[in-house]
């Protein structure tokens, strides 16, 4: 009996756990507007760490829903928000949308509601934003923490194709639109997601079920957009100019190039030929997403980085 009890108790709170992972705060910020977000666990006293999801299609604060519950357990202050023209806090007329417009938000919103220094966690091309910020803010950053980032081989400068599609896409409704629904096709969204990991038993209805109901939204469109015609990329080697702030790294082995040409393939040893004092950790059999294919080890590396 007190076994059973002791198990409807851990499930209660597993459970419990999951269910927060809801964006149940707004507040203003400034530029921006109102923003939705998760504000930390009202028991939780420890460090202060952002969680901070990508830029490709379809992403939102969601990325975050296996590890969240990881690290609120082991009590940090977790902040969870969707980035604007994103998931919850989609923007509804036509927005252009560049790294500098990311960068300032994050700053903003680290000023606005964080109120002092935190771990910036993120994934893919929003690891040059966090990078950024850290250069022009160090106050406002205690630690980094890029999963999976880019910039070297991907996403560092755009191709002329991609500016050209741009302003096809920006100067016709009708086609964008078309193009977006074309986007979040579920072959698409497939083909996609299996570049992510290296177990494609993750790749769930309900997970491409949660992609296509962001992507659709009308106030993703314009960022989705944005993404494909070249609009956010950064090198890696500019964003991490002047970068003071302890910065971890963290790749899974098994990482496929997410386009079409191997040649887009990040090395991570590529990666610490610009910072060699960057410290850098490849998880095994896992694949670009690591929070989500390997959320027990990557909440561990996250601790152990932030807490010597």
């Amino acid at each position: 009996m007190n076994r059973l009890i002791f198990t409807l108790v851990m499930a209660f709170a597993i459970i419990s756990s999951s269910l927060a992972i809801g964006l149940d705060r707004q507040l203003p910020i400034t530029n921006y507007g109102d923003i939705k977000f998760r504000a930390p666990q009202s028991r939780n006293g420890g460090e202060k760490v952002v969680l901070i999801h990508g830029i490709y299609a379809g992403s939102t604060h969601k990325t975050w829903s296996e590890i969240t519950p990881l690290l609120d357990r082991a009590g940090l202050q977790v902040f969870l928000l969707d980035l604007p023209g994103f998931g919850e806090n989609g923007i509804l007329q036509k927005q252009e949308y560049d790294m500098e417009f990311f960068d300032k938000f994050i700053i903003n919103f680290l000023e606005e509601v964080v109120k002092g220094q935190a771990t910036l966690v993120a994934e893919s091309l929003l690891t040059t934003s966090i990078l950024k910020v850290a250069a022009l803010r160090p106050d406002l950053v205690e630690n980094l923490i890029l999963l999976s980032p880019t910039g070297i081989n991907s996403l560092a400068t755009p191709m002329p194709q991609q500016l050209q599609l741009y302003q096809q896409l920006m100067n016709n409704d009708q086609f964008a639109r078309a193009f977006t629904q074309s986007v979040y096709k579920e072959e698409n969204l497939r083909f996609f997601l299996e570049k992510t990991v290296y177990d494609d038993s993750l790749i769930t209805p309900q997970r491409i079920k949660e992609i296509q109901d962001a992507g659709l939204r009308p106030g993703q469109q314009w960022a989705t957009l944005a993404f494909v015609g070249g609009q956010l990329t950064r090198p890696f080697s500019q964003a991490a100019q002047h970068v003071t702030t302890p910065t971890l790294m963290i790749f899974g082995e098994e990482a496929e190039s997410s386009g079409t040409s191997d040649d887009l393939l990040e090395d991570p040893q590529e990666f610490l030929k610009i910072r060699p004092d960057f410290n850098l950790v490849e998880i095994p059999l896992c694949g670009q997403a690591v929070q989500r294919e390997k959320p027990e080890i990557t909440k561990d590396l996250i601790l152990n980085f932030i807490r010597p």
